[in-house]
């Protein structure tokens, strides 16, 4: 009787485990004067996706990250599509965003750029807060005018189960195989 339910508790677990959501963080940062950035893409404290992109003269757009992914053969339908599946699986928890920005010899193009990415950020802010339940947003535009500078940094905290995540590899696979065969 006791093995039963050890097996019996270690399967509630594990389904337990599948089917509570996990918080997920993506980061972004980028300057887009000298056309660097940086990204981030974590689980929990787990850094999956981490790496720098910039536009270099000689070689043009360039990623750099820990795990290469990008020049590794990749189905691309197969990602287009589990994309789109986790997208609709996902629930969006926080979005942070940070905004510096401004020239040094024209104030009025700074504060007028700024009061536009506030503008365009609150226009965005409200589809994700009527899509989403309990979404906290944060934004902070800063204009400077004794710098030439324009910074972009964002943050997004998604939840998302393990049981979603593997309806949505299912569902991107059956969908690759019908256009495959289409």
């Amino acid at each position: 009787m006791k093995e039963l339910l050890i097996v019996f508790f270690i399967f509630t677990v594990i389904i337990m485990a599948m089917a509570f959501p996990f918080k997920t963080r993506m980061m972004f940062h980028t300057n887009l004067l000298n056309a660097k950035g940086f990204y981030s893409f974590k689980i929990m404290k787990l850094r999956l996706l981490t790496g720098r992109f910039y536009i270099d003269s000689g070689d043009g757009f360039t990623i750099e990250n820990s795990a290469d992914i990008f020049s590794k053969n990749i189905n691309k339908p197969f990602v287009k599509n589990l994309i789109k599946e986790m997208c609709k699986k996902v629930d969006i928890k926080k979005v942070e965003l940070f905004f510096t920005g401004g020239f040094k010899e024209d104030s009025y193009s700074s504060a007028i750029m700024c009061g536009a990415v506030s503008s365009a950020v609150q226009t965005i802010y409200s589809m994700i807060y009527e899509k989403f339940e309990d979404v906290k947003l944060y934004e902070d535009v800063n204009v400077t005018f004794d710098s030439d500078n324009i910074d972009l940094t964002f943050d997004i905290v998604i939840k998302i189960s393990l049981i979603a995540i593997l309806k949505s590899i299912f569902k991107a696979n059956k969908l690759t195989k019908q256009e495959g065969l289409k």
